[in-house]
Protein backbone atom coordinates (compact mmCIF):
# COMPACT_ATOMS: atom_id res chain seq x y z
CA UNK A 1 0.00 0.00 0.00
CA UNK A 2 2.46 2.60 0.85
CA UNK A 3 4.61 1.45 -2.16
CA UNK A 4 1.33 2.54 -4.47
CA UNK A 5 1.07 5.68 -2.71
CA UNK A 6 4.93 6.71 -3.06
CA UNK A 7 4.33 6.02 -6.74
CA UNK A 8 0.85 7.56 -6.70
CA UNK A 9 2.70 11.31 -5.05
CA UNK A 10 5.30 10.69 -7.56
CA UNK A 11 3.42 10.25 -10.60
CA UNK A 12 1.85 13.72 -9.63
CA UNK A 13 5.43 15.15 -9.35
CA UNK A 14 6.62 14.27 -12.29
CA UNK A 15 3.85 15.16 -14.70
CA UNK A 16 2.24 18.14 -12.86
CA UNK A 17 2.25 21.43 -15.11
CA UNK A 18 3.05 24.54 -14.11
CA UNK A 19 -0.01 27.06 -14.15
CA UNK A 20 1.52 30.78 -14.94
CA UNK A 21 -0.98 33.63 -15.47
CA UNK A 22 0.21 35.87 -17.50
CA UNK A 23 -1.28 39.84 -18.02
CA UNK A 24 -0.61 42.05 -21.04
CA UNK A 25 -1.05 45.66 -21.03
CA UNK A 26 -2.66 47.12 -24.16
CA UNK A 27 -1.91 50.49 -24.72
CA UNK A 28 -2.58 51.60 -28.04
CA UNK A 29 -5.63 51.90 -29.91
CA UNK A 30 -6.03 48.34 -31.63
CA UNK A 31 -8.55 46.27 -32.66
CA UNK A 32 -9.65 44.50 -29.78
CA UNK A 33 -11.16 41.77 -30.90
CA UNK A 34 -8.09 41.04 -33.00
CA UNK A 35 -6.02 41.64 -29.52
CA UNK A 36 -8.13 38.82 -28.51
CA UNK A 37 -8.07 36.30 -31.44
CA UNK A 38 -4.43 36.73 -31.38
CA UNK A 39 -3.72 35.87 -27.62
CA UNK A 40 -6.07 33.27 -27.80
CA UNK A 41 -4.65 31.44 -30.42
CA UNK A 42 -1.22 32.18 -29.08
CA UNK A 43 -2.25 30.58 -25.77
CA UNK A 44 -3.64 27.35 -27.53
CA UNK A 45 -0.30 27.18 -29.55
CA UNK A 46 1.65 27.09 -25.94
CA UNK A 47 -0.15 25.17 -24.16
CA UNK A 48 -0.67 22.54 -26.94
CA UNK A 49 2.48 22.54 -27.91
CA UNK A 50 4.92 21.84 -24.56
CA UNK A 51 4.70 19.27 -21.95
CA UNK A 52 5.48 21.63 -18.69
CA UNK A 53 3.53 25.07 -18.82
CA UNK A 54 -0.01 25.64 -19.15
CA UNK A 55 -0.50 29.55 -19.53
CA UNK A 56 -3.47 32.02 -19.32
CA UNK A 57 -2.88 35.49 -20.86
CA UNK A 58 -5.54 38.09 -19.85
CA UNK A 59 -5.25 41.95 -21.77
CA UNK A 60 -5.12 44.77 -19.26
CA UNK A 61 -6.46 48.16 -20.26
CA UNK A 62 -5.91 49.77 -16.87
CA UNK A 63 -2.38 50.07 -16.23
CA UNK A 64 -3.42 50.43 -12.13
CA UNK A 65 -4.64 46.85 -12.27
CA UNK A 66 -1.80 44.96 -14.29
CA UNK A 67 0.59 46.74 -11.50
CA UNK A 68 -1.68 45.83 -8.80
CA UNK A 69 -2.15 42.09 -9.79
CA UNK A 70 1.10 41.67 -10.27
CA UNK A 71 2.51 43.16 -6.97
CA UNK A 72 -0.74 40.51 -5.49
CA UNK A 73 1.28 37.45 -7.64
CA UNK A 74 -1.69 37.13 -9.35
CA UNK A 75 -0.07 37.40 -12.47
CA UNK A 76 3.44 35.44 -12.48
CA UNK A 77 4.69 37.25 -15.98
CA UNK A 78 3.42 40.33 -16.81
CA UNK A 79 4.34 42.26 -20.85
CA UNK A 80 4.73 45.67 -20.95
CA UNK A 81 5.46 47.96 -23.65
CA UNK A 82 8.40 50.08 -23.42
CA UNK A 83 7.19 53.61 -22.38
CA UNK A 84 5.37 51.96 -19.72
CA UNK A 85 7.93 50.00 -18.48
CA UNK A 86 9.54 53.25 -18.03
CA UNK A 87 7.33 55.29 -16.36
CA UNK A 88 6.35 52.71 -14.00
CA UNK A 89 9.57 50.73 -13.47
CA UNK A 90 9.75 51.95 -9.80
CA UNK A 91 6.38 50.58 -8.96
CA UNK A 92 7.43 46.79 -9.68
CA UNK A 93 10.93 47.34 -8.47
CA UNK A 94 10.68 44.52 -5.41
CA UNK A 95 8.06 42.37 -6.97
CA UNK A 96 9.95 41.19 -10.38
CA UNK A 97 12.91 38.38 -10.43
CA UNK A 98 13.72 38.72 -14.28
CA UNK A 99 13.35 40.96 -17.28
CA UNK A 100 13.15 40.01 -20.59
CA UNK A 101 12.96 41.25 -24.05
CA UNK A 102 10.13 40.43 -26.61
CA UNK A 103 11.38 40.75 -30.16
CA UNK A 104 9.55 40.46 -33.28
CA UNK A 105 12.63 39.38 -35.47
CA UNK A 106 16.24 38.41 -35.72
CA UNK A 107 17.64 41.01 -33.74
CA UNK A 108 17.82 41.54 -30.01
CA UNK A 109 16.78 45.41 -30.15
CA UNK A 110 14.76 47.13 -32.81
CA UNK A 111 15.84 50.10 -34.95
CA UNK A 112 13.32 52.58 -37.09
CA UNK A 113 13.84 54.84 -39.84
CA UNK A 114 11.83 57.68 -41.26
CA UNK A 115 11.84 57.01 -45.11
CA UNK A 116 10.38 59.83 -47.49
CA UNK A 117 9.82 60.07 -51.15
CA UNK A 118 12.88 60.86 -53.19
CA UNK A 119 11.53 63.85 -54.80
CA UNK A 120 10.11 65.16 -51.47
CA UNK A 121 11.20 68.72 -50.15
CA UNK A 122 12.66 67.10 -46.90
CA UNK A 123 15.52 69.49 -46.18
CA UNK A 124 13.99 70.64 -42.57
CA UNK A 125 10.32 68.62 -42.41
CA UNK A 126 10.28 70.30 -38.52
CA UNK A 127 10.28 73.89 -39.38
CA UNK A 128 9.39 73.83 -43.11
CA UNK A 129 5.70 75.46 -44.29
CA UNK A 130 5.02 72.07 -45.79
CA UNK A 131 2.57 69.28 -44.83
CA UNK A 132 3.24 66.30 -44.07
CA UNK A 133 1.38 63.09 -42.78
CA UNK A 134 3.31 60.31 -41.00
CA UNK A 135 2.20 56.64 -41.49
CA UNK A 136 3.23 54.53 -39.01
CA UNK A 137 2.43 50.47 -38.08
CA UNK A 138 -0.89 50.06 -35.80
CA UNK A 139 1.18 48.10 -33.36
CA UNK A 140 4.90 50.19 -33.19
CA UNK A 141 4.10 52.48 -30.45
CA UNK A 142 7.95 52.94 -30.02
CA UNK A 143 8.06 54.29 -33.34
CA UNK A 144 5.83 57.15 -33.02
CA UNK A 145 7.52 57.84 -30.06
CA UNK A 146 11.00 57.79 -31.87
CA UNK A 147 9.17 60.39 -34.58
CA UNK A 148 7.86 62.57 -31.68
CA UNK A 149 11.60 62.78 -29.86
CA UNK A 150 13.06 64.00 -33.38
CA UNK A 151 9.95 66.24 -33.56
CA UNK A 152 10.88 67.51 -30.27
CA UNK A 153 14.38 68.07 -30.60
CA UNK A 154 14.52 69.43 -33.87
CA UNK A 155 11.61 72.32 -33.82
CA UNK A 156 13.12 74.99 -33.44
CA UNK A 157 10.24 77.99 -32.43
CA UNK A 158 6.67 77.30 -33.76
CA UNK A 159 4.89 73.70 -33.15
CA UNK A 160 4.25 71.42 -36.54
CA UNK A 161 1.01 69.71 -36.97
CA UNK A 162 1.45 66.62 -38.90
CA UNK A 163 -1.71 63.64 -39.43
CA UNK A 164 -0.95 60.48 -38.20
CA UNK A 165 -1.88 57.59 -40.33
CA UNK A 166 -2.01 53.86 -38.78
CA UNK A 167 -1.87 51.04 -40.94
CA UNK A 168 -1.93 46.72 -40.38
CA UNK A 169 0.08 46.57 -43.48
CA UNK A 170 3.30 46.96 -45.27
CA UNK A 171 2.10 47.63 -48.93
CA UNK A 172 0.00 50.37 -47.91
CA UNK A 173 2.47 52.10 -45.64
CA UNK A 174 5.58 51.80 -48.62
CA UNK A 175 2.69 52.62 -51.23
CA UNK A 176 1.82 55.81 -49.98
CA UNK A 177 5.38 57.32 -49.85
CA UNK A 178 6.63 55.59 -53.12
CA UNK A 179 3.51 57.51 -54.85
CA UNK A 180 2.84 61.01 -52.62
CA UNK A 181 6.07 63.61 -51.69
CA UNK A 182 3.95 64.30 -48.74
CA UNK A 183 3.88 61.13 -46.95
CA UNK A 184 6.41 60.04 -44.30
CA UNK A 185 6.95 56.89 -42.82
CA UNK A 186 8.07 55.47 -39.81
CA UNK A 187 9.04 51.38 -39.90
CA UNK A 188 11.56 49.19 -38.54
CA UNK A 189 15.00 48.57 -40.22
CA UNK A 190 13.95 44.77 -40.41
CA UNK A 191 11.10 45.57 -42.16
CA UNK A 192 12.30 48.31 -44.75
CA UNK A 193 15.05 45.85 -45.43
CA UNK A 194 13.43 42.97 -46.19
CA UNK A 195 10.35 45.45 -48.59
CA UNK A 196 14.22 46.33 -50.30
CA UNK A 197 14.33 42.94 -51.32
CA UNK A 198 11.40 42.02 -52.64
CA UNK A 199 11.44 44.85 -54.25
CA UNK A 200 14.57 46.51 -55.50
CA UNK A 201 13.56 49.77 -57.24
CA UNK A 202 11.92 51.24 -53.67
CA UNK A 203 15.30 52.28 -53.20
CA UNK A 204 15.15 54.50 -56.36
CA UNK A 205 12.53 55.84 -54.81
CA UNK A 206 12.72 56.19 -51.07
CA UNK A 207 15.23 57.83 -49.15
CA UNK A 208 16.02 57.39 -45.59
CA UNK A 209 15.58 60.89 -43.56
CA UNK A 210 16.36 59.99 -39.89
CA UNK A 211 17.80 56.63 -38.10
CA UNK A 212 16.97 55.53 -34.50
CA UNK A 213 19.73 53.95 -32.04
CA UNK A 214 19.26 50.10 -31.99
CA UNK A 215 17.82 50.31 -28.60
CA UNK A 216 14.31 48.87 -28.18
CA UNK A 217 12.17 46.47 -27.65
CA UNK A 218 8.52 45.20 -28.78
CA UNK A 219 7.68 44.18 -25.18
CA UNK A 220 9.44 44.39 -21.93
CA UNK A 221 8.31 41.27 -20.13
CA UNK A 222 8.50 40.52 -15.88
CA UNK A 223 8.77 37.40 -14.12
CA UNK A 224 7.80 37.78 -10.36
CA UNK A 225 10.18 37.10 -7.65
CA UNK A 226 7.55 34.74 -6.41
CA UNK A 227 8.16 31.97 -8.92
CA UNK A 228 9.35 28.16 -8.15
CA UNK A 229 12.66 27.12 -9.65
CA UNK A 230 10.84 24.38 -11.57
CA UNK A 231 8.24 27.49 -13.13
CA UNK A 232 11.60 29.50 -13.77
CA UNK A 233 13.07 26.58 -15.45
CA UNK A 234 10.18 25.86 -17.73
CA UNK A 235 10.14 29.80 -18.46
CA UNK A 236 13.84 29.34 -19.80
CA UNK A 237 13.24 26.01 -21.43
CA UNK A 238 9.72 27.54 -23.49
CA UNK A 239 11.86 30.98 -23.89
CA UNK A 240 14.52 29.22 -26.04
CA UNK A 241 11.41 27.26 -27.87
CA UNK A 242 9.68 30.07 -28.51
CA UNK A 243 9.64 30.57 -32.71
CA UNK A 244 9.27 26.68 -32.74
CA UNK A 245 6.21 26.63 -30.64
CA UNK A 246 4.52 28.99 -32.38
CA UNK A 247 5.37 28.31 -35.83
CA UNK A 248 2.57 25.32 -35.44
CA UNK A 249 0.01 28.52 -34.77
CA UNK A 250 -1.62 30.20 -37.38
CA UNK A 251 -0.33 34.05 -36.73
CA UNK A 252 3.64 33.24 -36.41
CA UNK A 253 3.33 33.46 -40.47
CA UNK A 254 7.19 32.22 -40.00
CA UNK A 255 8.27 35.08 -38.05
CA UNK A 256 10.75 35.04 -35.93
CA UNK A 257 9.89 35.43 -32.33
CA UNK A 258 12.42 36.18 -29.32
CA UNK A 259 11.58 35.95 -25.43
CA UNK A 260 15.26 37.03 -23.99
CA UNK A 261 16.65 36.97 -20.76
CA UNK A 262 18.16 40.74 -19.47
CA UNK A 263 21.27 39.27 -18.11
CA UNK A 264 22.74 42.29 -17.89
CA UNK A 265 21.96 45.62 -16.11
CA UNK A 266 23.18 47.85 -18.82
CA UNK A 267 20.56 45.91 -21.16
CA UNK A 268 18.18 48.81 -20.79
CA UNK A 269 20.18 52.06 -20.44
CA UNK A 270 19.81 53.15 -23.42
CA UNK A 271 15.89 53.04 -23.49
CA UNK A 272 16.10 54.65 -20.16
CA UNK A 273 18.14 57.64 -21.27
CA UNK A 274 16.05 58.01 -24.57
CA UNK A 275 12.77 58.42 -23.01
CA UNK A 276 14.39 60.34 -19.88
CA UNK A 277 15.56 62.38 -22.96
CA UNK A 278 12.18 62.64 -24.81
CA UNK A 279 10.40 63.96 -21.47
CA UNK A 280 13.01 66.58 -20.96
CA UNK A 281 12.39 67.49 -24.77
CA UNK A 282 8.68 67.19 -24.76
CA UNK A 283 8.49 69.97 -21.73
CA UNK A 284 10.48 72.39 -23.74
CA UNK A 285 8.47 71.98 -27.02
CA UNK A 286 4.72 72.18 -25.49
CA UNK A 287 5.80 75.61 -24.09
CA UNK A 288 6.67 76.69 -28.08
CA UNK A 289 3.53 78.03 -29.65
Amino acid sequence: MKLIFLFFILSIHLYAIDKINVGLYVEEKVNIKNIKFITSVVEKSINKNNEKINISIKSYYSPEKILKDFKENRLKVILLRSYFYFKNKNKILDDFDTKWHLQFGKSKYQQYYLIANNTANTSDIFNSKETYSIISHAGYMNSLLWFDYLKYSKTKKIQKKFEYIYTTKFNKLSNKVFFNKNYLAVLKKEVYESAIELNPQLKRKIKILHKSKNIFSTYIAFTHKSLTKSEKNNLFQLARNITNILDKSRISDSITVQLLPSLSKDDFRELDHFFSQYEKLKKIYLKKK
